[in-house]
Protein backbone atom coordinates (compact mmCIF):
# COMPACT_ATOMS: atom_id res chain seq x y z
CA UNK A 1 0.00 0.00 0.00
CA UNK A 2 1.10 3.12 -1.00
CA UNK A 3 0.92 6.60 0.36
CA UNK A 4 -1.01 9.28 -1.32
CA UNK A 5 0.09 12.56 -0.92
CA UNK A 6 -2.74 15.13 -0.29
CA UNK A 7 -4.04 16.94 -3.03
CA UNK A 8 -4.06 20.57 -3.02
CA UNK A 9 -7.66 20.89 -3.14
CA UNK A 10 -8.19 18.36 -0.56
CA UNK A 11 -6.12 20.48 1.72
CA UNK A 12 -8.50 23.14 1.43
CA UNK A 13 -11.42 21.02 1.58
CA UNK A 14 -9.66 20.36 5.25
CA UNK A 15 -9.31 23.85 5.91
CA UNK A 16 -12.88 24.58 4.80
CA UNK A 17 -13.98 21.90 7.46
CA UNK A 18 -12.10 23.33 10.32
CA UNK A 19 -13.45 26.57 9.94
CA UNK A 20 -16.85 25.31 10.85
CA UNK A 21 -15.15 25.00 14.53
CA UNK A 22 -13.73 27.75 15.54
CA UNK A 23 -14.08 26.89 19.29
CA UNK A 24 -12.11 23.89 18.53
CA UNK A 25 -8.44 25.24 18.46
CA UNK A 26 -9.15 27.25 21.51
CA UNK A 27 -10.96 25.28 24.31
CA UNK A 28 -7.02 24.21 25.43
CA UNK A 29 -5.98 28.01 26.22
CA UNK A 30 -8.51 29.12 29.12
CA UNK A 31 -7.81 25.57 30.56
CA UNK A 32 -4.13 26.14 30.45
CA UNK A 33 -4.73 30.09 31.80
CA UNK A 34 -6.50 28.60 34.89
CA UNK A 35 -4.02 26.55 35.74
CA UNK A 36 -1.34 29.01 35.01
CA UNK A 37 -3.23 31.45 37.18
CA UNK A 38 -3.89 28.54 40.04
CA UNK A 39 0.06 27.74 39.71
CA UNK A 40 0.71 31.55 40.76
CA UNK A 41 -1.78 32.11 43.14
CA UNK A 42 -0.20 28.83 44.93
CA UNK A 43 3.48 30.84 44.65
CA UNK A 44 2.44 33.61 46.15
CA UNK A 45 -0.03 32.19 48.99
CA UNK A 46 1.78 32.96 52.28
CA UNK A 47 3.69 30.39 53.88
CA UNK A 48 2.68 28.80 57.43
CA UNK A 49 5.73 29.18 59.26
CA UNK A 50 5.16 26.86 62.61
CA UNK A 51 7.71 23.98 60.78
CA UNK A 52 10.80 26.78 60.54
CA UNK A 53 9.54 28.24 63.80
CA UNK A 54 9.02 24.59 65.24
CA UNK A 55 12.43 23.71 63.77
CA UNK A 56 14.16 26.81 65.16
CA UNK A 57 12.82 25.79 68.75
CA UNK A 58 14.23 22.55 68.73
CA UNK A 59 17.35 24.24 67.45
CA UNK A 60 17.58 26.33 70.82
CA UNK A 61 16.68 23.48 72.99
CA UNK A 62 19.53 21.65 71.96
CA UNK A 63 21.98 24.69 72.29
CA UNK A 64 20.39 24.90 75.63
CA UNK A 65 21.14 21.65 76.34
CA UNK A 66 24.78 21.93 75.37
CA UNK A 67 25.63 25.05 77.38
CA UNK A 68 24.24 23.08 80.17
CA UNK A 69 26.65 20.08 79.41
CA UNK A 70 29.49 22.01 78.66
CA UNK A 71 28.87 24.35 81.78
CA UNK A 72 29.64 20.78 83.86
CA UNK A 73 33.00 20.25 82.31
CA UNK A 74 33.40 23.83 83.31
CA UNK A 75 33.54 22.40 87.02
CA UNK A 76 35.96 20.25 87.10
CA UNK A 77 38.34 21.65 84.16
CA UNK A 78 42.21 22.45 84.73
CA UNK A 79 43.16 25.69 84.04
CA UNK A 80 44.62 25.35 80.42
CA UNK A 81 40.53 23.93 79.88
CA UNK A 82 39.04 26.72 81.38
CA UNK A 83 40.20 29.12 78.31
CA UNK A 84 38.92 26.51 75.36
CA UNK A 85 35.57 25.55 77.54
CA UNK A 86 34.65 29.57 77.84
CA UNK A 87 35.26 29.85 74.58
CA UNK A 88 32.78 27.39 73.99
CA UNK A 89 30.14 28.51 75.89
CA UNK A 90 30.48 31.88 74.56
CA UNK A 91 30.36 30.21 70.44
CA UNK A 92 27.33 28.62 72.26
CA UNK A 93 25.91 31.46 73.46
CA UNK A 94 26.04 33.72 70.69
CA UNK A 95 24.64 30.82 68.17
CA UNK A 96 21.27 31.36 71.11
CA UNK A 97 21.28 34.62 70.13
CA UNK A 98 21.34 34.38 66.42
CA UNK A 99 18.58 31.40 66.60
CA UNK A 100 16.43 33.88 68.81
CA UNK A 101 16.60 36.59 66.62
CA UNK A 102 15.89 34.23 63.67
CA UNK A 103 12.26 33.20 65.73
CA UNK A 104 11.40 36.51 66.10
CA UNK A 105 11.96 37.77 63.06
CA UNK A 106 9.84 35.11 61.16
CA UNK A 107 7.69 34.98 64.19
CA UNK A 108 6.58 38.64 63.80
CA UNK A 109 7.93 39.24 59.76
CA UNK A 110 9.83 41.92 61.35
CA UNK A 111 13.76 42.38 61.71
CA UNK A 112 14.59 43.06 65.42
CA UNK A 113 16.52 45.49 64.81
CA UNK A 114 14.08 47.92 62.98
CA UNK A 115 12.94 48.67 66.24
CA UNK A 116 16.01 50.13 67.92
CA UNK A 117 16.77 52.25 64.55
CA UNK A 118 19.87 53.96 64.41
CA UNK A 119 22.35 55.04 67.18
CA UNK A 120 23.03 58.69 66.44
CA UNK A 121 26.55 59.73 67.11
CA UNK A 122 26.84 63.37 69.45
CA UNK A 123 29.76 65.66 67.83
CA UNK A 124 32.05 66.23 70.65
CA UNK A 125 34.76 69.25 70.52
CA UNK A 126 37.91 68.65 71.73
CA UNK A 127 38.60 70.29 75.10
CA UNK A 128 41.16 72.56 73.46
CA UNK A 129 38.66 74.03 70.51
CA UNK A 130 36.09 74.04 73.17
CA UNK A 131 38.11 76.36 75.87
CA UNK A 132 38.99 78.48 72.77
CA UNK A 133 35.81 79.13 70.82
CA UNK A 134 33.49 78.94 74.23
CA UNK A 135 32.68 82.59 74.52
CA UNK A 136 31.06 82.24 70.71
CA UNK A 137 29.55 78.85 71.35
CA UNK A 138 27.49 80.39 74.31
CA UNK A 139 26.09 82.91 72.61
CA UNK A 140 24.95 80.40 69.85
CA UNK A 141 23.65 78.15 71.94
CA UNK A 142 21.42 80.53 73.35
CA UNK A 143 20.27 81.89 70.31
CA UNK A 144 20.12 78.40 68.99
CA UNK A 145 18.89 76.38 71.82
CA UNK A 146 15.10 76.65 72.02
CA UNK A 147 15.04 75.76 67.97
CA UNK A 148 17.45 72.80 68.18
CA UNK A 149 15.84 71.40 71.14
CA UNK A 150 12.41 71.28 69.65
CA UNK A 151 14.10 70.13 66.35
CA UNK A 152 15.28 67.11 68.75
CA UNK A 153 12.26 66.54 70.32
CA UNK A 154 10.46 66.04 67.17
CA UNK A 155 13.28 63.73 65.63
CA UNK A 156 12.48 61.46 68.66
CA UNK A 157 8.78 61.82 68.35
CA UNK A 158 9.06 60.71 64.79
CA UNK A 159 11.44 57.37 66.08
CA UNK A 160 9.29 56.34 68.61
CA UNK A 161 5.95 56.67 66.00
CA UNK A 162 8.07 54.65 63.74
CA UNK A 163 8.69 51.88 66.68
CA UNK A 164 4.79 51.31 67.40
CA UNK A 165 4.13 50.87 64.09
CA UNK A 166 6.51 48.09 63.83
CA UNK A 167 5.45 47.10 66.92
CA UNK A 168 1.75 47.52 65.93
CA UNK A 169 3.11 45.18 62.68
CA UNK A 170 4.94 42.14 64.96
CA UNK A 171 1.79 41.64 67.04
CA UNK A 172 -0.62 41.34 63.91
CA UNK A 173 1.96 38.78 62.82
CA UNK A 174 2.27 36.77 66.04
CA UNK A 175 -1.26 36.79 66.77
CA UNK A 176 -1.80 35.47 63.17
CA UNK A 177 -0.02 32.23 63.45
CA UNK A 178 -2.32 29.40 64.39
CA UNK A 179 -1.72 27.73 68.08
CA UNK A 180 -3.55 24.64 66.26
CA UNK A 181 -1.56 21.44 66.51
CA UNK A 182 2.16 22.56 67.69
CA UNK A 183 4.50 21.55 70.33
CA UNK A 184 4.00 23.01 73.73
CA UNK A 185 7.50 24.17 73.19
CA UNK A 186 6.71 25.92 70.54
CA UNK A 187 3.29 27.34 71.98
CA UNK A 188 5.74 28.92 75.16
CA UNK A 189 8.18 30.33 72.88
CA UNK A 190 5.69 32.37 70.69
CA UNK A 191 4.04 33.45 74.01
CA UNK A 192 7.28 34.77 75.62
CA UNK A 193 8.31 36.68 71.99
CA UNK A 194 4.03 38.46 71.96
CA UNK A 195 4.95 39.12 75.67
CA UNK A 196 8.16 41.04 74.58
CA UNK A 197 6.58 42.92 71.45
CA UNK A 198 3.69 43.93 73.70
CA UNK A 199 5.78 45.39 76.31
CA UNK A 200 7.63 46.98 73.50
CA UNK A 201 4.47 48.65 72.19
CA UNK A 202 3.47 50.33 75.46
CA UNK A 203 7.18 51.57 76.05
CA UNK A 204 6.40 53.11 72.62
CA UNK A 205 2.97 54.18 73.63
CA UNK A 206 4.21 56.38 76.89
CA UNK A 207 7.37 57.78 75.16
CA UNK A 208 5.29 59.22 72.76
CA UNK A 209 2.82 60.70 75.38
CA UNK A 210 5.33 62.05 77.04
CA UNK A 211 7.11 63.52 73.93
CA UNK A 212 4.30 64.81 72.95
CA UNK A 213 3.58 67.03 76.15
CA UNK A 214 7.13 67.90 75.90
CA UNK A 215 6.99 69.32 72.34
CA UNK A 216 4.08 71.14 73.35
CA UNK A 217 5.66 72.93 75.94
CA UNK A 218 9.02 73.67 73.95
CA UNK A 219 6.66 74.87 71.30
CA UNK A 220 4.61 77.73 73.50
Amino acid sequence: MFYKPVLPHTAALLLAIASFFPGHSQEAEPELSAISEINQLEETKPQDPRAALGSITESIALVEKEVQETRKRLEGATETEQASIEAKLLSLSEKKEALQADFESIATGIDPTEYEGELVEEFVLSNEVDALLEPIIGELKELTEKPREIEQLRTELSRWQQRLITTEAALENLQSISRDEIPQSLTESLGKTLNTWKERKKQAENRIQALTYQLEQAEK
